[in-house]
């Protein structure tokens, strides 16, 4: 009888340990393959993205990336005048007027970065992490994005970004998740166009006439994938208006502050994402 318990006890924690194996792998979409002129995105495919709420669960105002099992990634500026106990940050969602089988939890703590000046416009160092009230169980449908490594400077060509944010300037926002492919601009070009010398190696400008993120959909991930994972290599920022030929979308870059996100969530569970902790610091 002892050897049969033993047996079983061994087999559930295998089990355990393969589920928690195959669940813990950044950047793997689960279909196999503001936004302005987007498409729907495909139910629960960005396992990592956040709506960021207040108690209104479908009022999302920002969005979010879930880097870990404790921590949500997205920009300083989303808390401007915001009471940390109202925030509500919803995982596994994709229509936001069904939200049954989404996960919910609150801020335990919201850390913005101790540089970010909120009465600046078009300022630097636009980032912020959530740690959530309890840690969350990877699914099928909740699992985290991998990080890029720390001060990578690469250009990428074009991303990909998701949001429920306005639909166009002025335009109403989405209740299903979008997503759009936006093209790269050189930085340099960048700073003519928004004549503003504070765009920084430290920002990505992406964007043009036809697609854009916009408004609502501050804080969200702009995405490359790399070897068949997603990686977060910037966050929603700022822009002047929507989908402008003229205004391309200002991201703030993510490798740039590798060690500030690293420092900040130390304590939480990253999934073989071993190149952001080995890089040097940013």
């Amino acid at each position: 009888m002892l050897a049969i318990t033993l047996i079983l006890l061994l087999t559930k924690v295998y089990s355990s340990l393969s589920y928690e194996k195959l669940n813990c792998d950044c950047g793997i979409e689960s279909v196999d393959s503001k936004i302005v002129n987007g498409t729907e995105a495909t139910p629960n495919n960005y396992r990592w993205m956040a709506g960021i709420s207040g108690r209104n669960l479908q009022n999302v105002f920002c969005g979010g990336t879930l880097i870990n099992n404790r921590y949500i990634l997205t920009a300083g500026h989303c808390f401007t005048d915001v009471d940390p106990s109202n925030v509500r940050i919803i995982l596994g969602a994709h229509d936001l007027t069904k939200l049954q089988n989404a996960s919910i939890y609150t801020a335990d703590k919201i850390i913005v970065h101790e540089k970010y000046e909120p009465n600046s416009s078009h300022q630097r160092y636009d980032i912020a992490l959530i740690r959530l009230n309890r840690n969350v169980t990877f699914t099928n449908n909740i699992g985290p994005v991998c990080l890029p490594p720390r001060n990578m400077k690469r250009s990428f060509g074009s991303f990909k970004v998701i949001g429920w944010g306005s639909l166009g300037e002025g335009k109403e926002t989405s209740t299903r998740l979008m997503e759009v492919i936006v093209r790269e601009r050189p930085l340099n070009v960048c700073q003519k166009l928004l004549t503003d010398s504070r765009i920084t190696i430290d920002h990505i400008c992406a964007g043009d006439s036809t697609y854009d993120s916009c408004s609502g959909d501050s804080g969200g991930p702009l995405m490359s994938k790399i070897r068949g994972r997603v990686y977060i290599v910037g966050l929603v920022s700022w822009g002047v208006e929507c989908g402008h030929k003229s205004y391309p979308g200002v991201y703030t870059r993510v490798s740039s502050y590798g060690m500030w996100i690293y420092q900040n969530s130390r304590e939480a569970l990253y999934c073989n994402n071993q190149a952001f902790h080995n890089k040097s610091s940013g």
